[in-house]
């Protein structure tokens, strides 16, 4: 159960899932699995929070309003950066953008959706079988993520530049909403 769970909760629509299909559709493969990687990291800070115990630090409102805040900024300069992009003809892995690794940490670990995931879902499956119920909860999110990456390499040749940059464009919208959802929660949580 608690790999289906984590299944549904990686395709379920974020940040993170849409950085993975921009960077799949657009770049490539290796330029998702570079993202993933990033993400990935993400999550293993997450259980390390959960294993020592700092599930409950993390809850603080303060905590979440510094993260949500930090977060929507990043999302803003990602978003500001993908309206800025120009049709451009499809790239391959090797010229995808070096810091894809540490812009995918950035928005994972500031994203509330997988905070809240990782805290308030998976804490309890975890607290009964730490180590296993770890294994099972990162591969059940690998694998989610794995299947979004292998549709998207199936549609890239059918996509032209043009979409691409609607693709950017769509991106743009939804990382500048997250953004100011982010925002928006830090702000209600420090003036409660």
């Amino acid at each position: 159960m608690l790999f289906f769970v984590c299944l549904i909760g990686a395709i379920t629509p974020g940040p993170d899932i849409f950085l993975v299909i921009r960077n799949c559709l657009k770049f490539g493969f290796l330029a998702s699995i570079k993202i993933l990687c990033g993400i990935a990291t993400g999550w293993i800070i997450m259980f390390a929070i959960i294993y020592v115990g700092l599930a409950k630090f993390v809850q603080s409102n303060i905590i979440q309003a510094i993260i949500g805040a930090i977060g929507g900024i990043y999302l803003i300069y990602v978003a500001f950066h993908l309206i800025k992009s120009k049709e451009c003809d499809i790239k391959t892995d090797e010229k995808s953008s070096a810091d894809s690794y540490l812009k995918a940490l950035i928005i994972n670990i500031s994203n509330p959706k997988a905070i809240l995931f990782f805290i308030i879902i998976l804490s309890p499956f975890i607290e009964k079988g730490l180590s296993i119920s770890i294994a099972v909860s990162f591969f059940g999110l690998l694998s989610g993520f794995l299947i979004i990456i292998a549709a998207c390499c199936l549609f890239r040749s059918f996509i032209s530049p043009y979409t691409f940059m609607i693709i950017d464009r769509i991106c743009a919208v939804l990382f500048f909403i997250f953004a100011l959802l982010l925002i928006y929660n830090a702000y209600i949580k420090i003036n409660t």
